[in-house]
């Protein structure tokens, strides 16, 4: 399972004067979040039973002005639907608390023009770690789900968070997790392609901004 996620305006903010010394707190204040979100052990509040079922992320990679992050989904399809179910609300608490933790930063350092939005594109499928040739054994990783990830974070920056349709849960699963299916009317380098957006996001959108992008799903 591949999620990327960006931190939108990233690049204006790097160009403030002497952002250098601020810019490694910044960072390390934003990936401590999503890490505490993304924590095996975290719970929000006292809802234990939100805790996160499964192994820890195979890779990251920084990108720059975001992440690449890959899990290796659980065997048993049970056991493995309730890990992406979780998976997506941790992610989705992670996207929704970000403007907090940006504010906070505001606050404490008096920066001008901080990313204040995150955005994740999900996708799941056959991802191929290609062995490189140092003895450690570390590689990188390819796959169609890192590339439509990455397609599903850039598409429609009125959103914030598109997940594949191919993510491995019914169309059930994802409508109680409040997410509505729609069809990616033009992707880049994709085409069409049917997804998951959050309903209340969906709804915010304009009609413009929505025809624009999406077509309902006809069964």
């Amino acid at each position: 399972m591949a999620v990327i996620f960006d931190l939108e305006e990233f690049t204006t903010f790097c160009t403030k004067p002497q952002i250098e010394y601020r810019l490694p707190l910044f960072l390390n204040e934003t990936f401590g979040g999503i890490c505490s979100c993304l924590d095996p052990n975290w719970a929000e509040g006292d809802d234990y039973a939100f805790l996160l079922d499964g192994e820890a992320p195979e890779h990251t990679k920084f990108l720059g002005d975001g992440s690449l992050v890959i899990w290796r989904l659980p065997e048993e399809v049970e056991v493995q639907e309730n890990f992406i179910a979780k998976l997506l609300s941790r992610l989705f608490i992670a996207r929704e608390t970000f403007p907090a933790l940006a504010e906070e930063f505001h606050q404490k350092y008096a920066l001008a023009d901080i990313p204040r939005k995150l955005r994740f594109g999900i996708a799941a499928g056959e991802i191929i770690r290609l062995r490189l040739s140092k003895p450690s054994g570390g590689g990188e990783y390819v796959g169609f789900p890192i590339n439509l990830a990455s397609r599903l974070q850039s598409y429609c920056r009125e959103l914030g968070f598109i997940v594949s349709g191919r993510i491995g849960l019914s169309p059930t699963s994802m409508e109680t997790l409040k997410f509505k299916q729609v069809v990616a009317n033009d992707m880049r380098g994709i085409g069409s392609e049917i997804v998951y957006v959050d309903e209340l996001d969906y709804e915010t959108l304009s009609s413009a901004v929505r025809d624009k992008h999406f077509e309902l799903v006809v069964i």
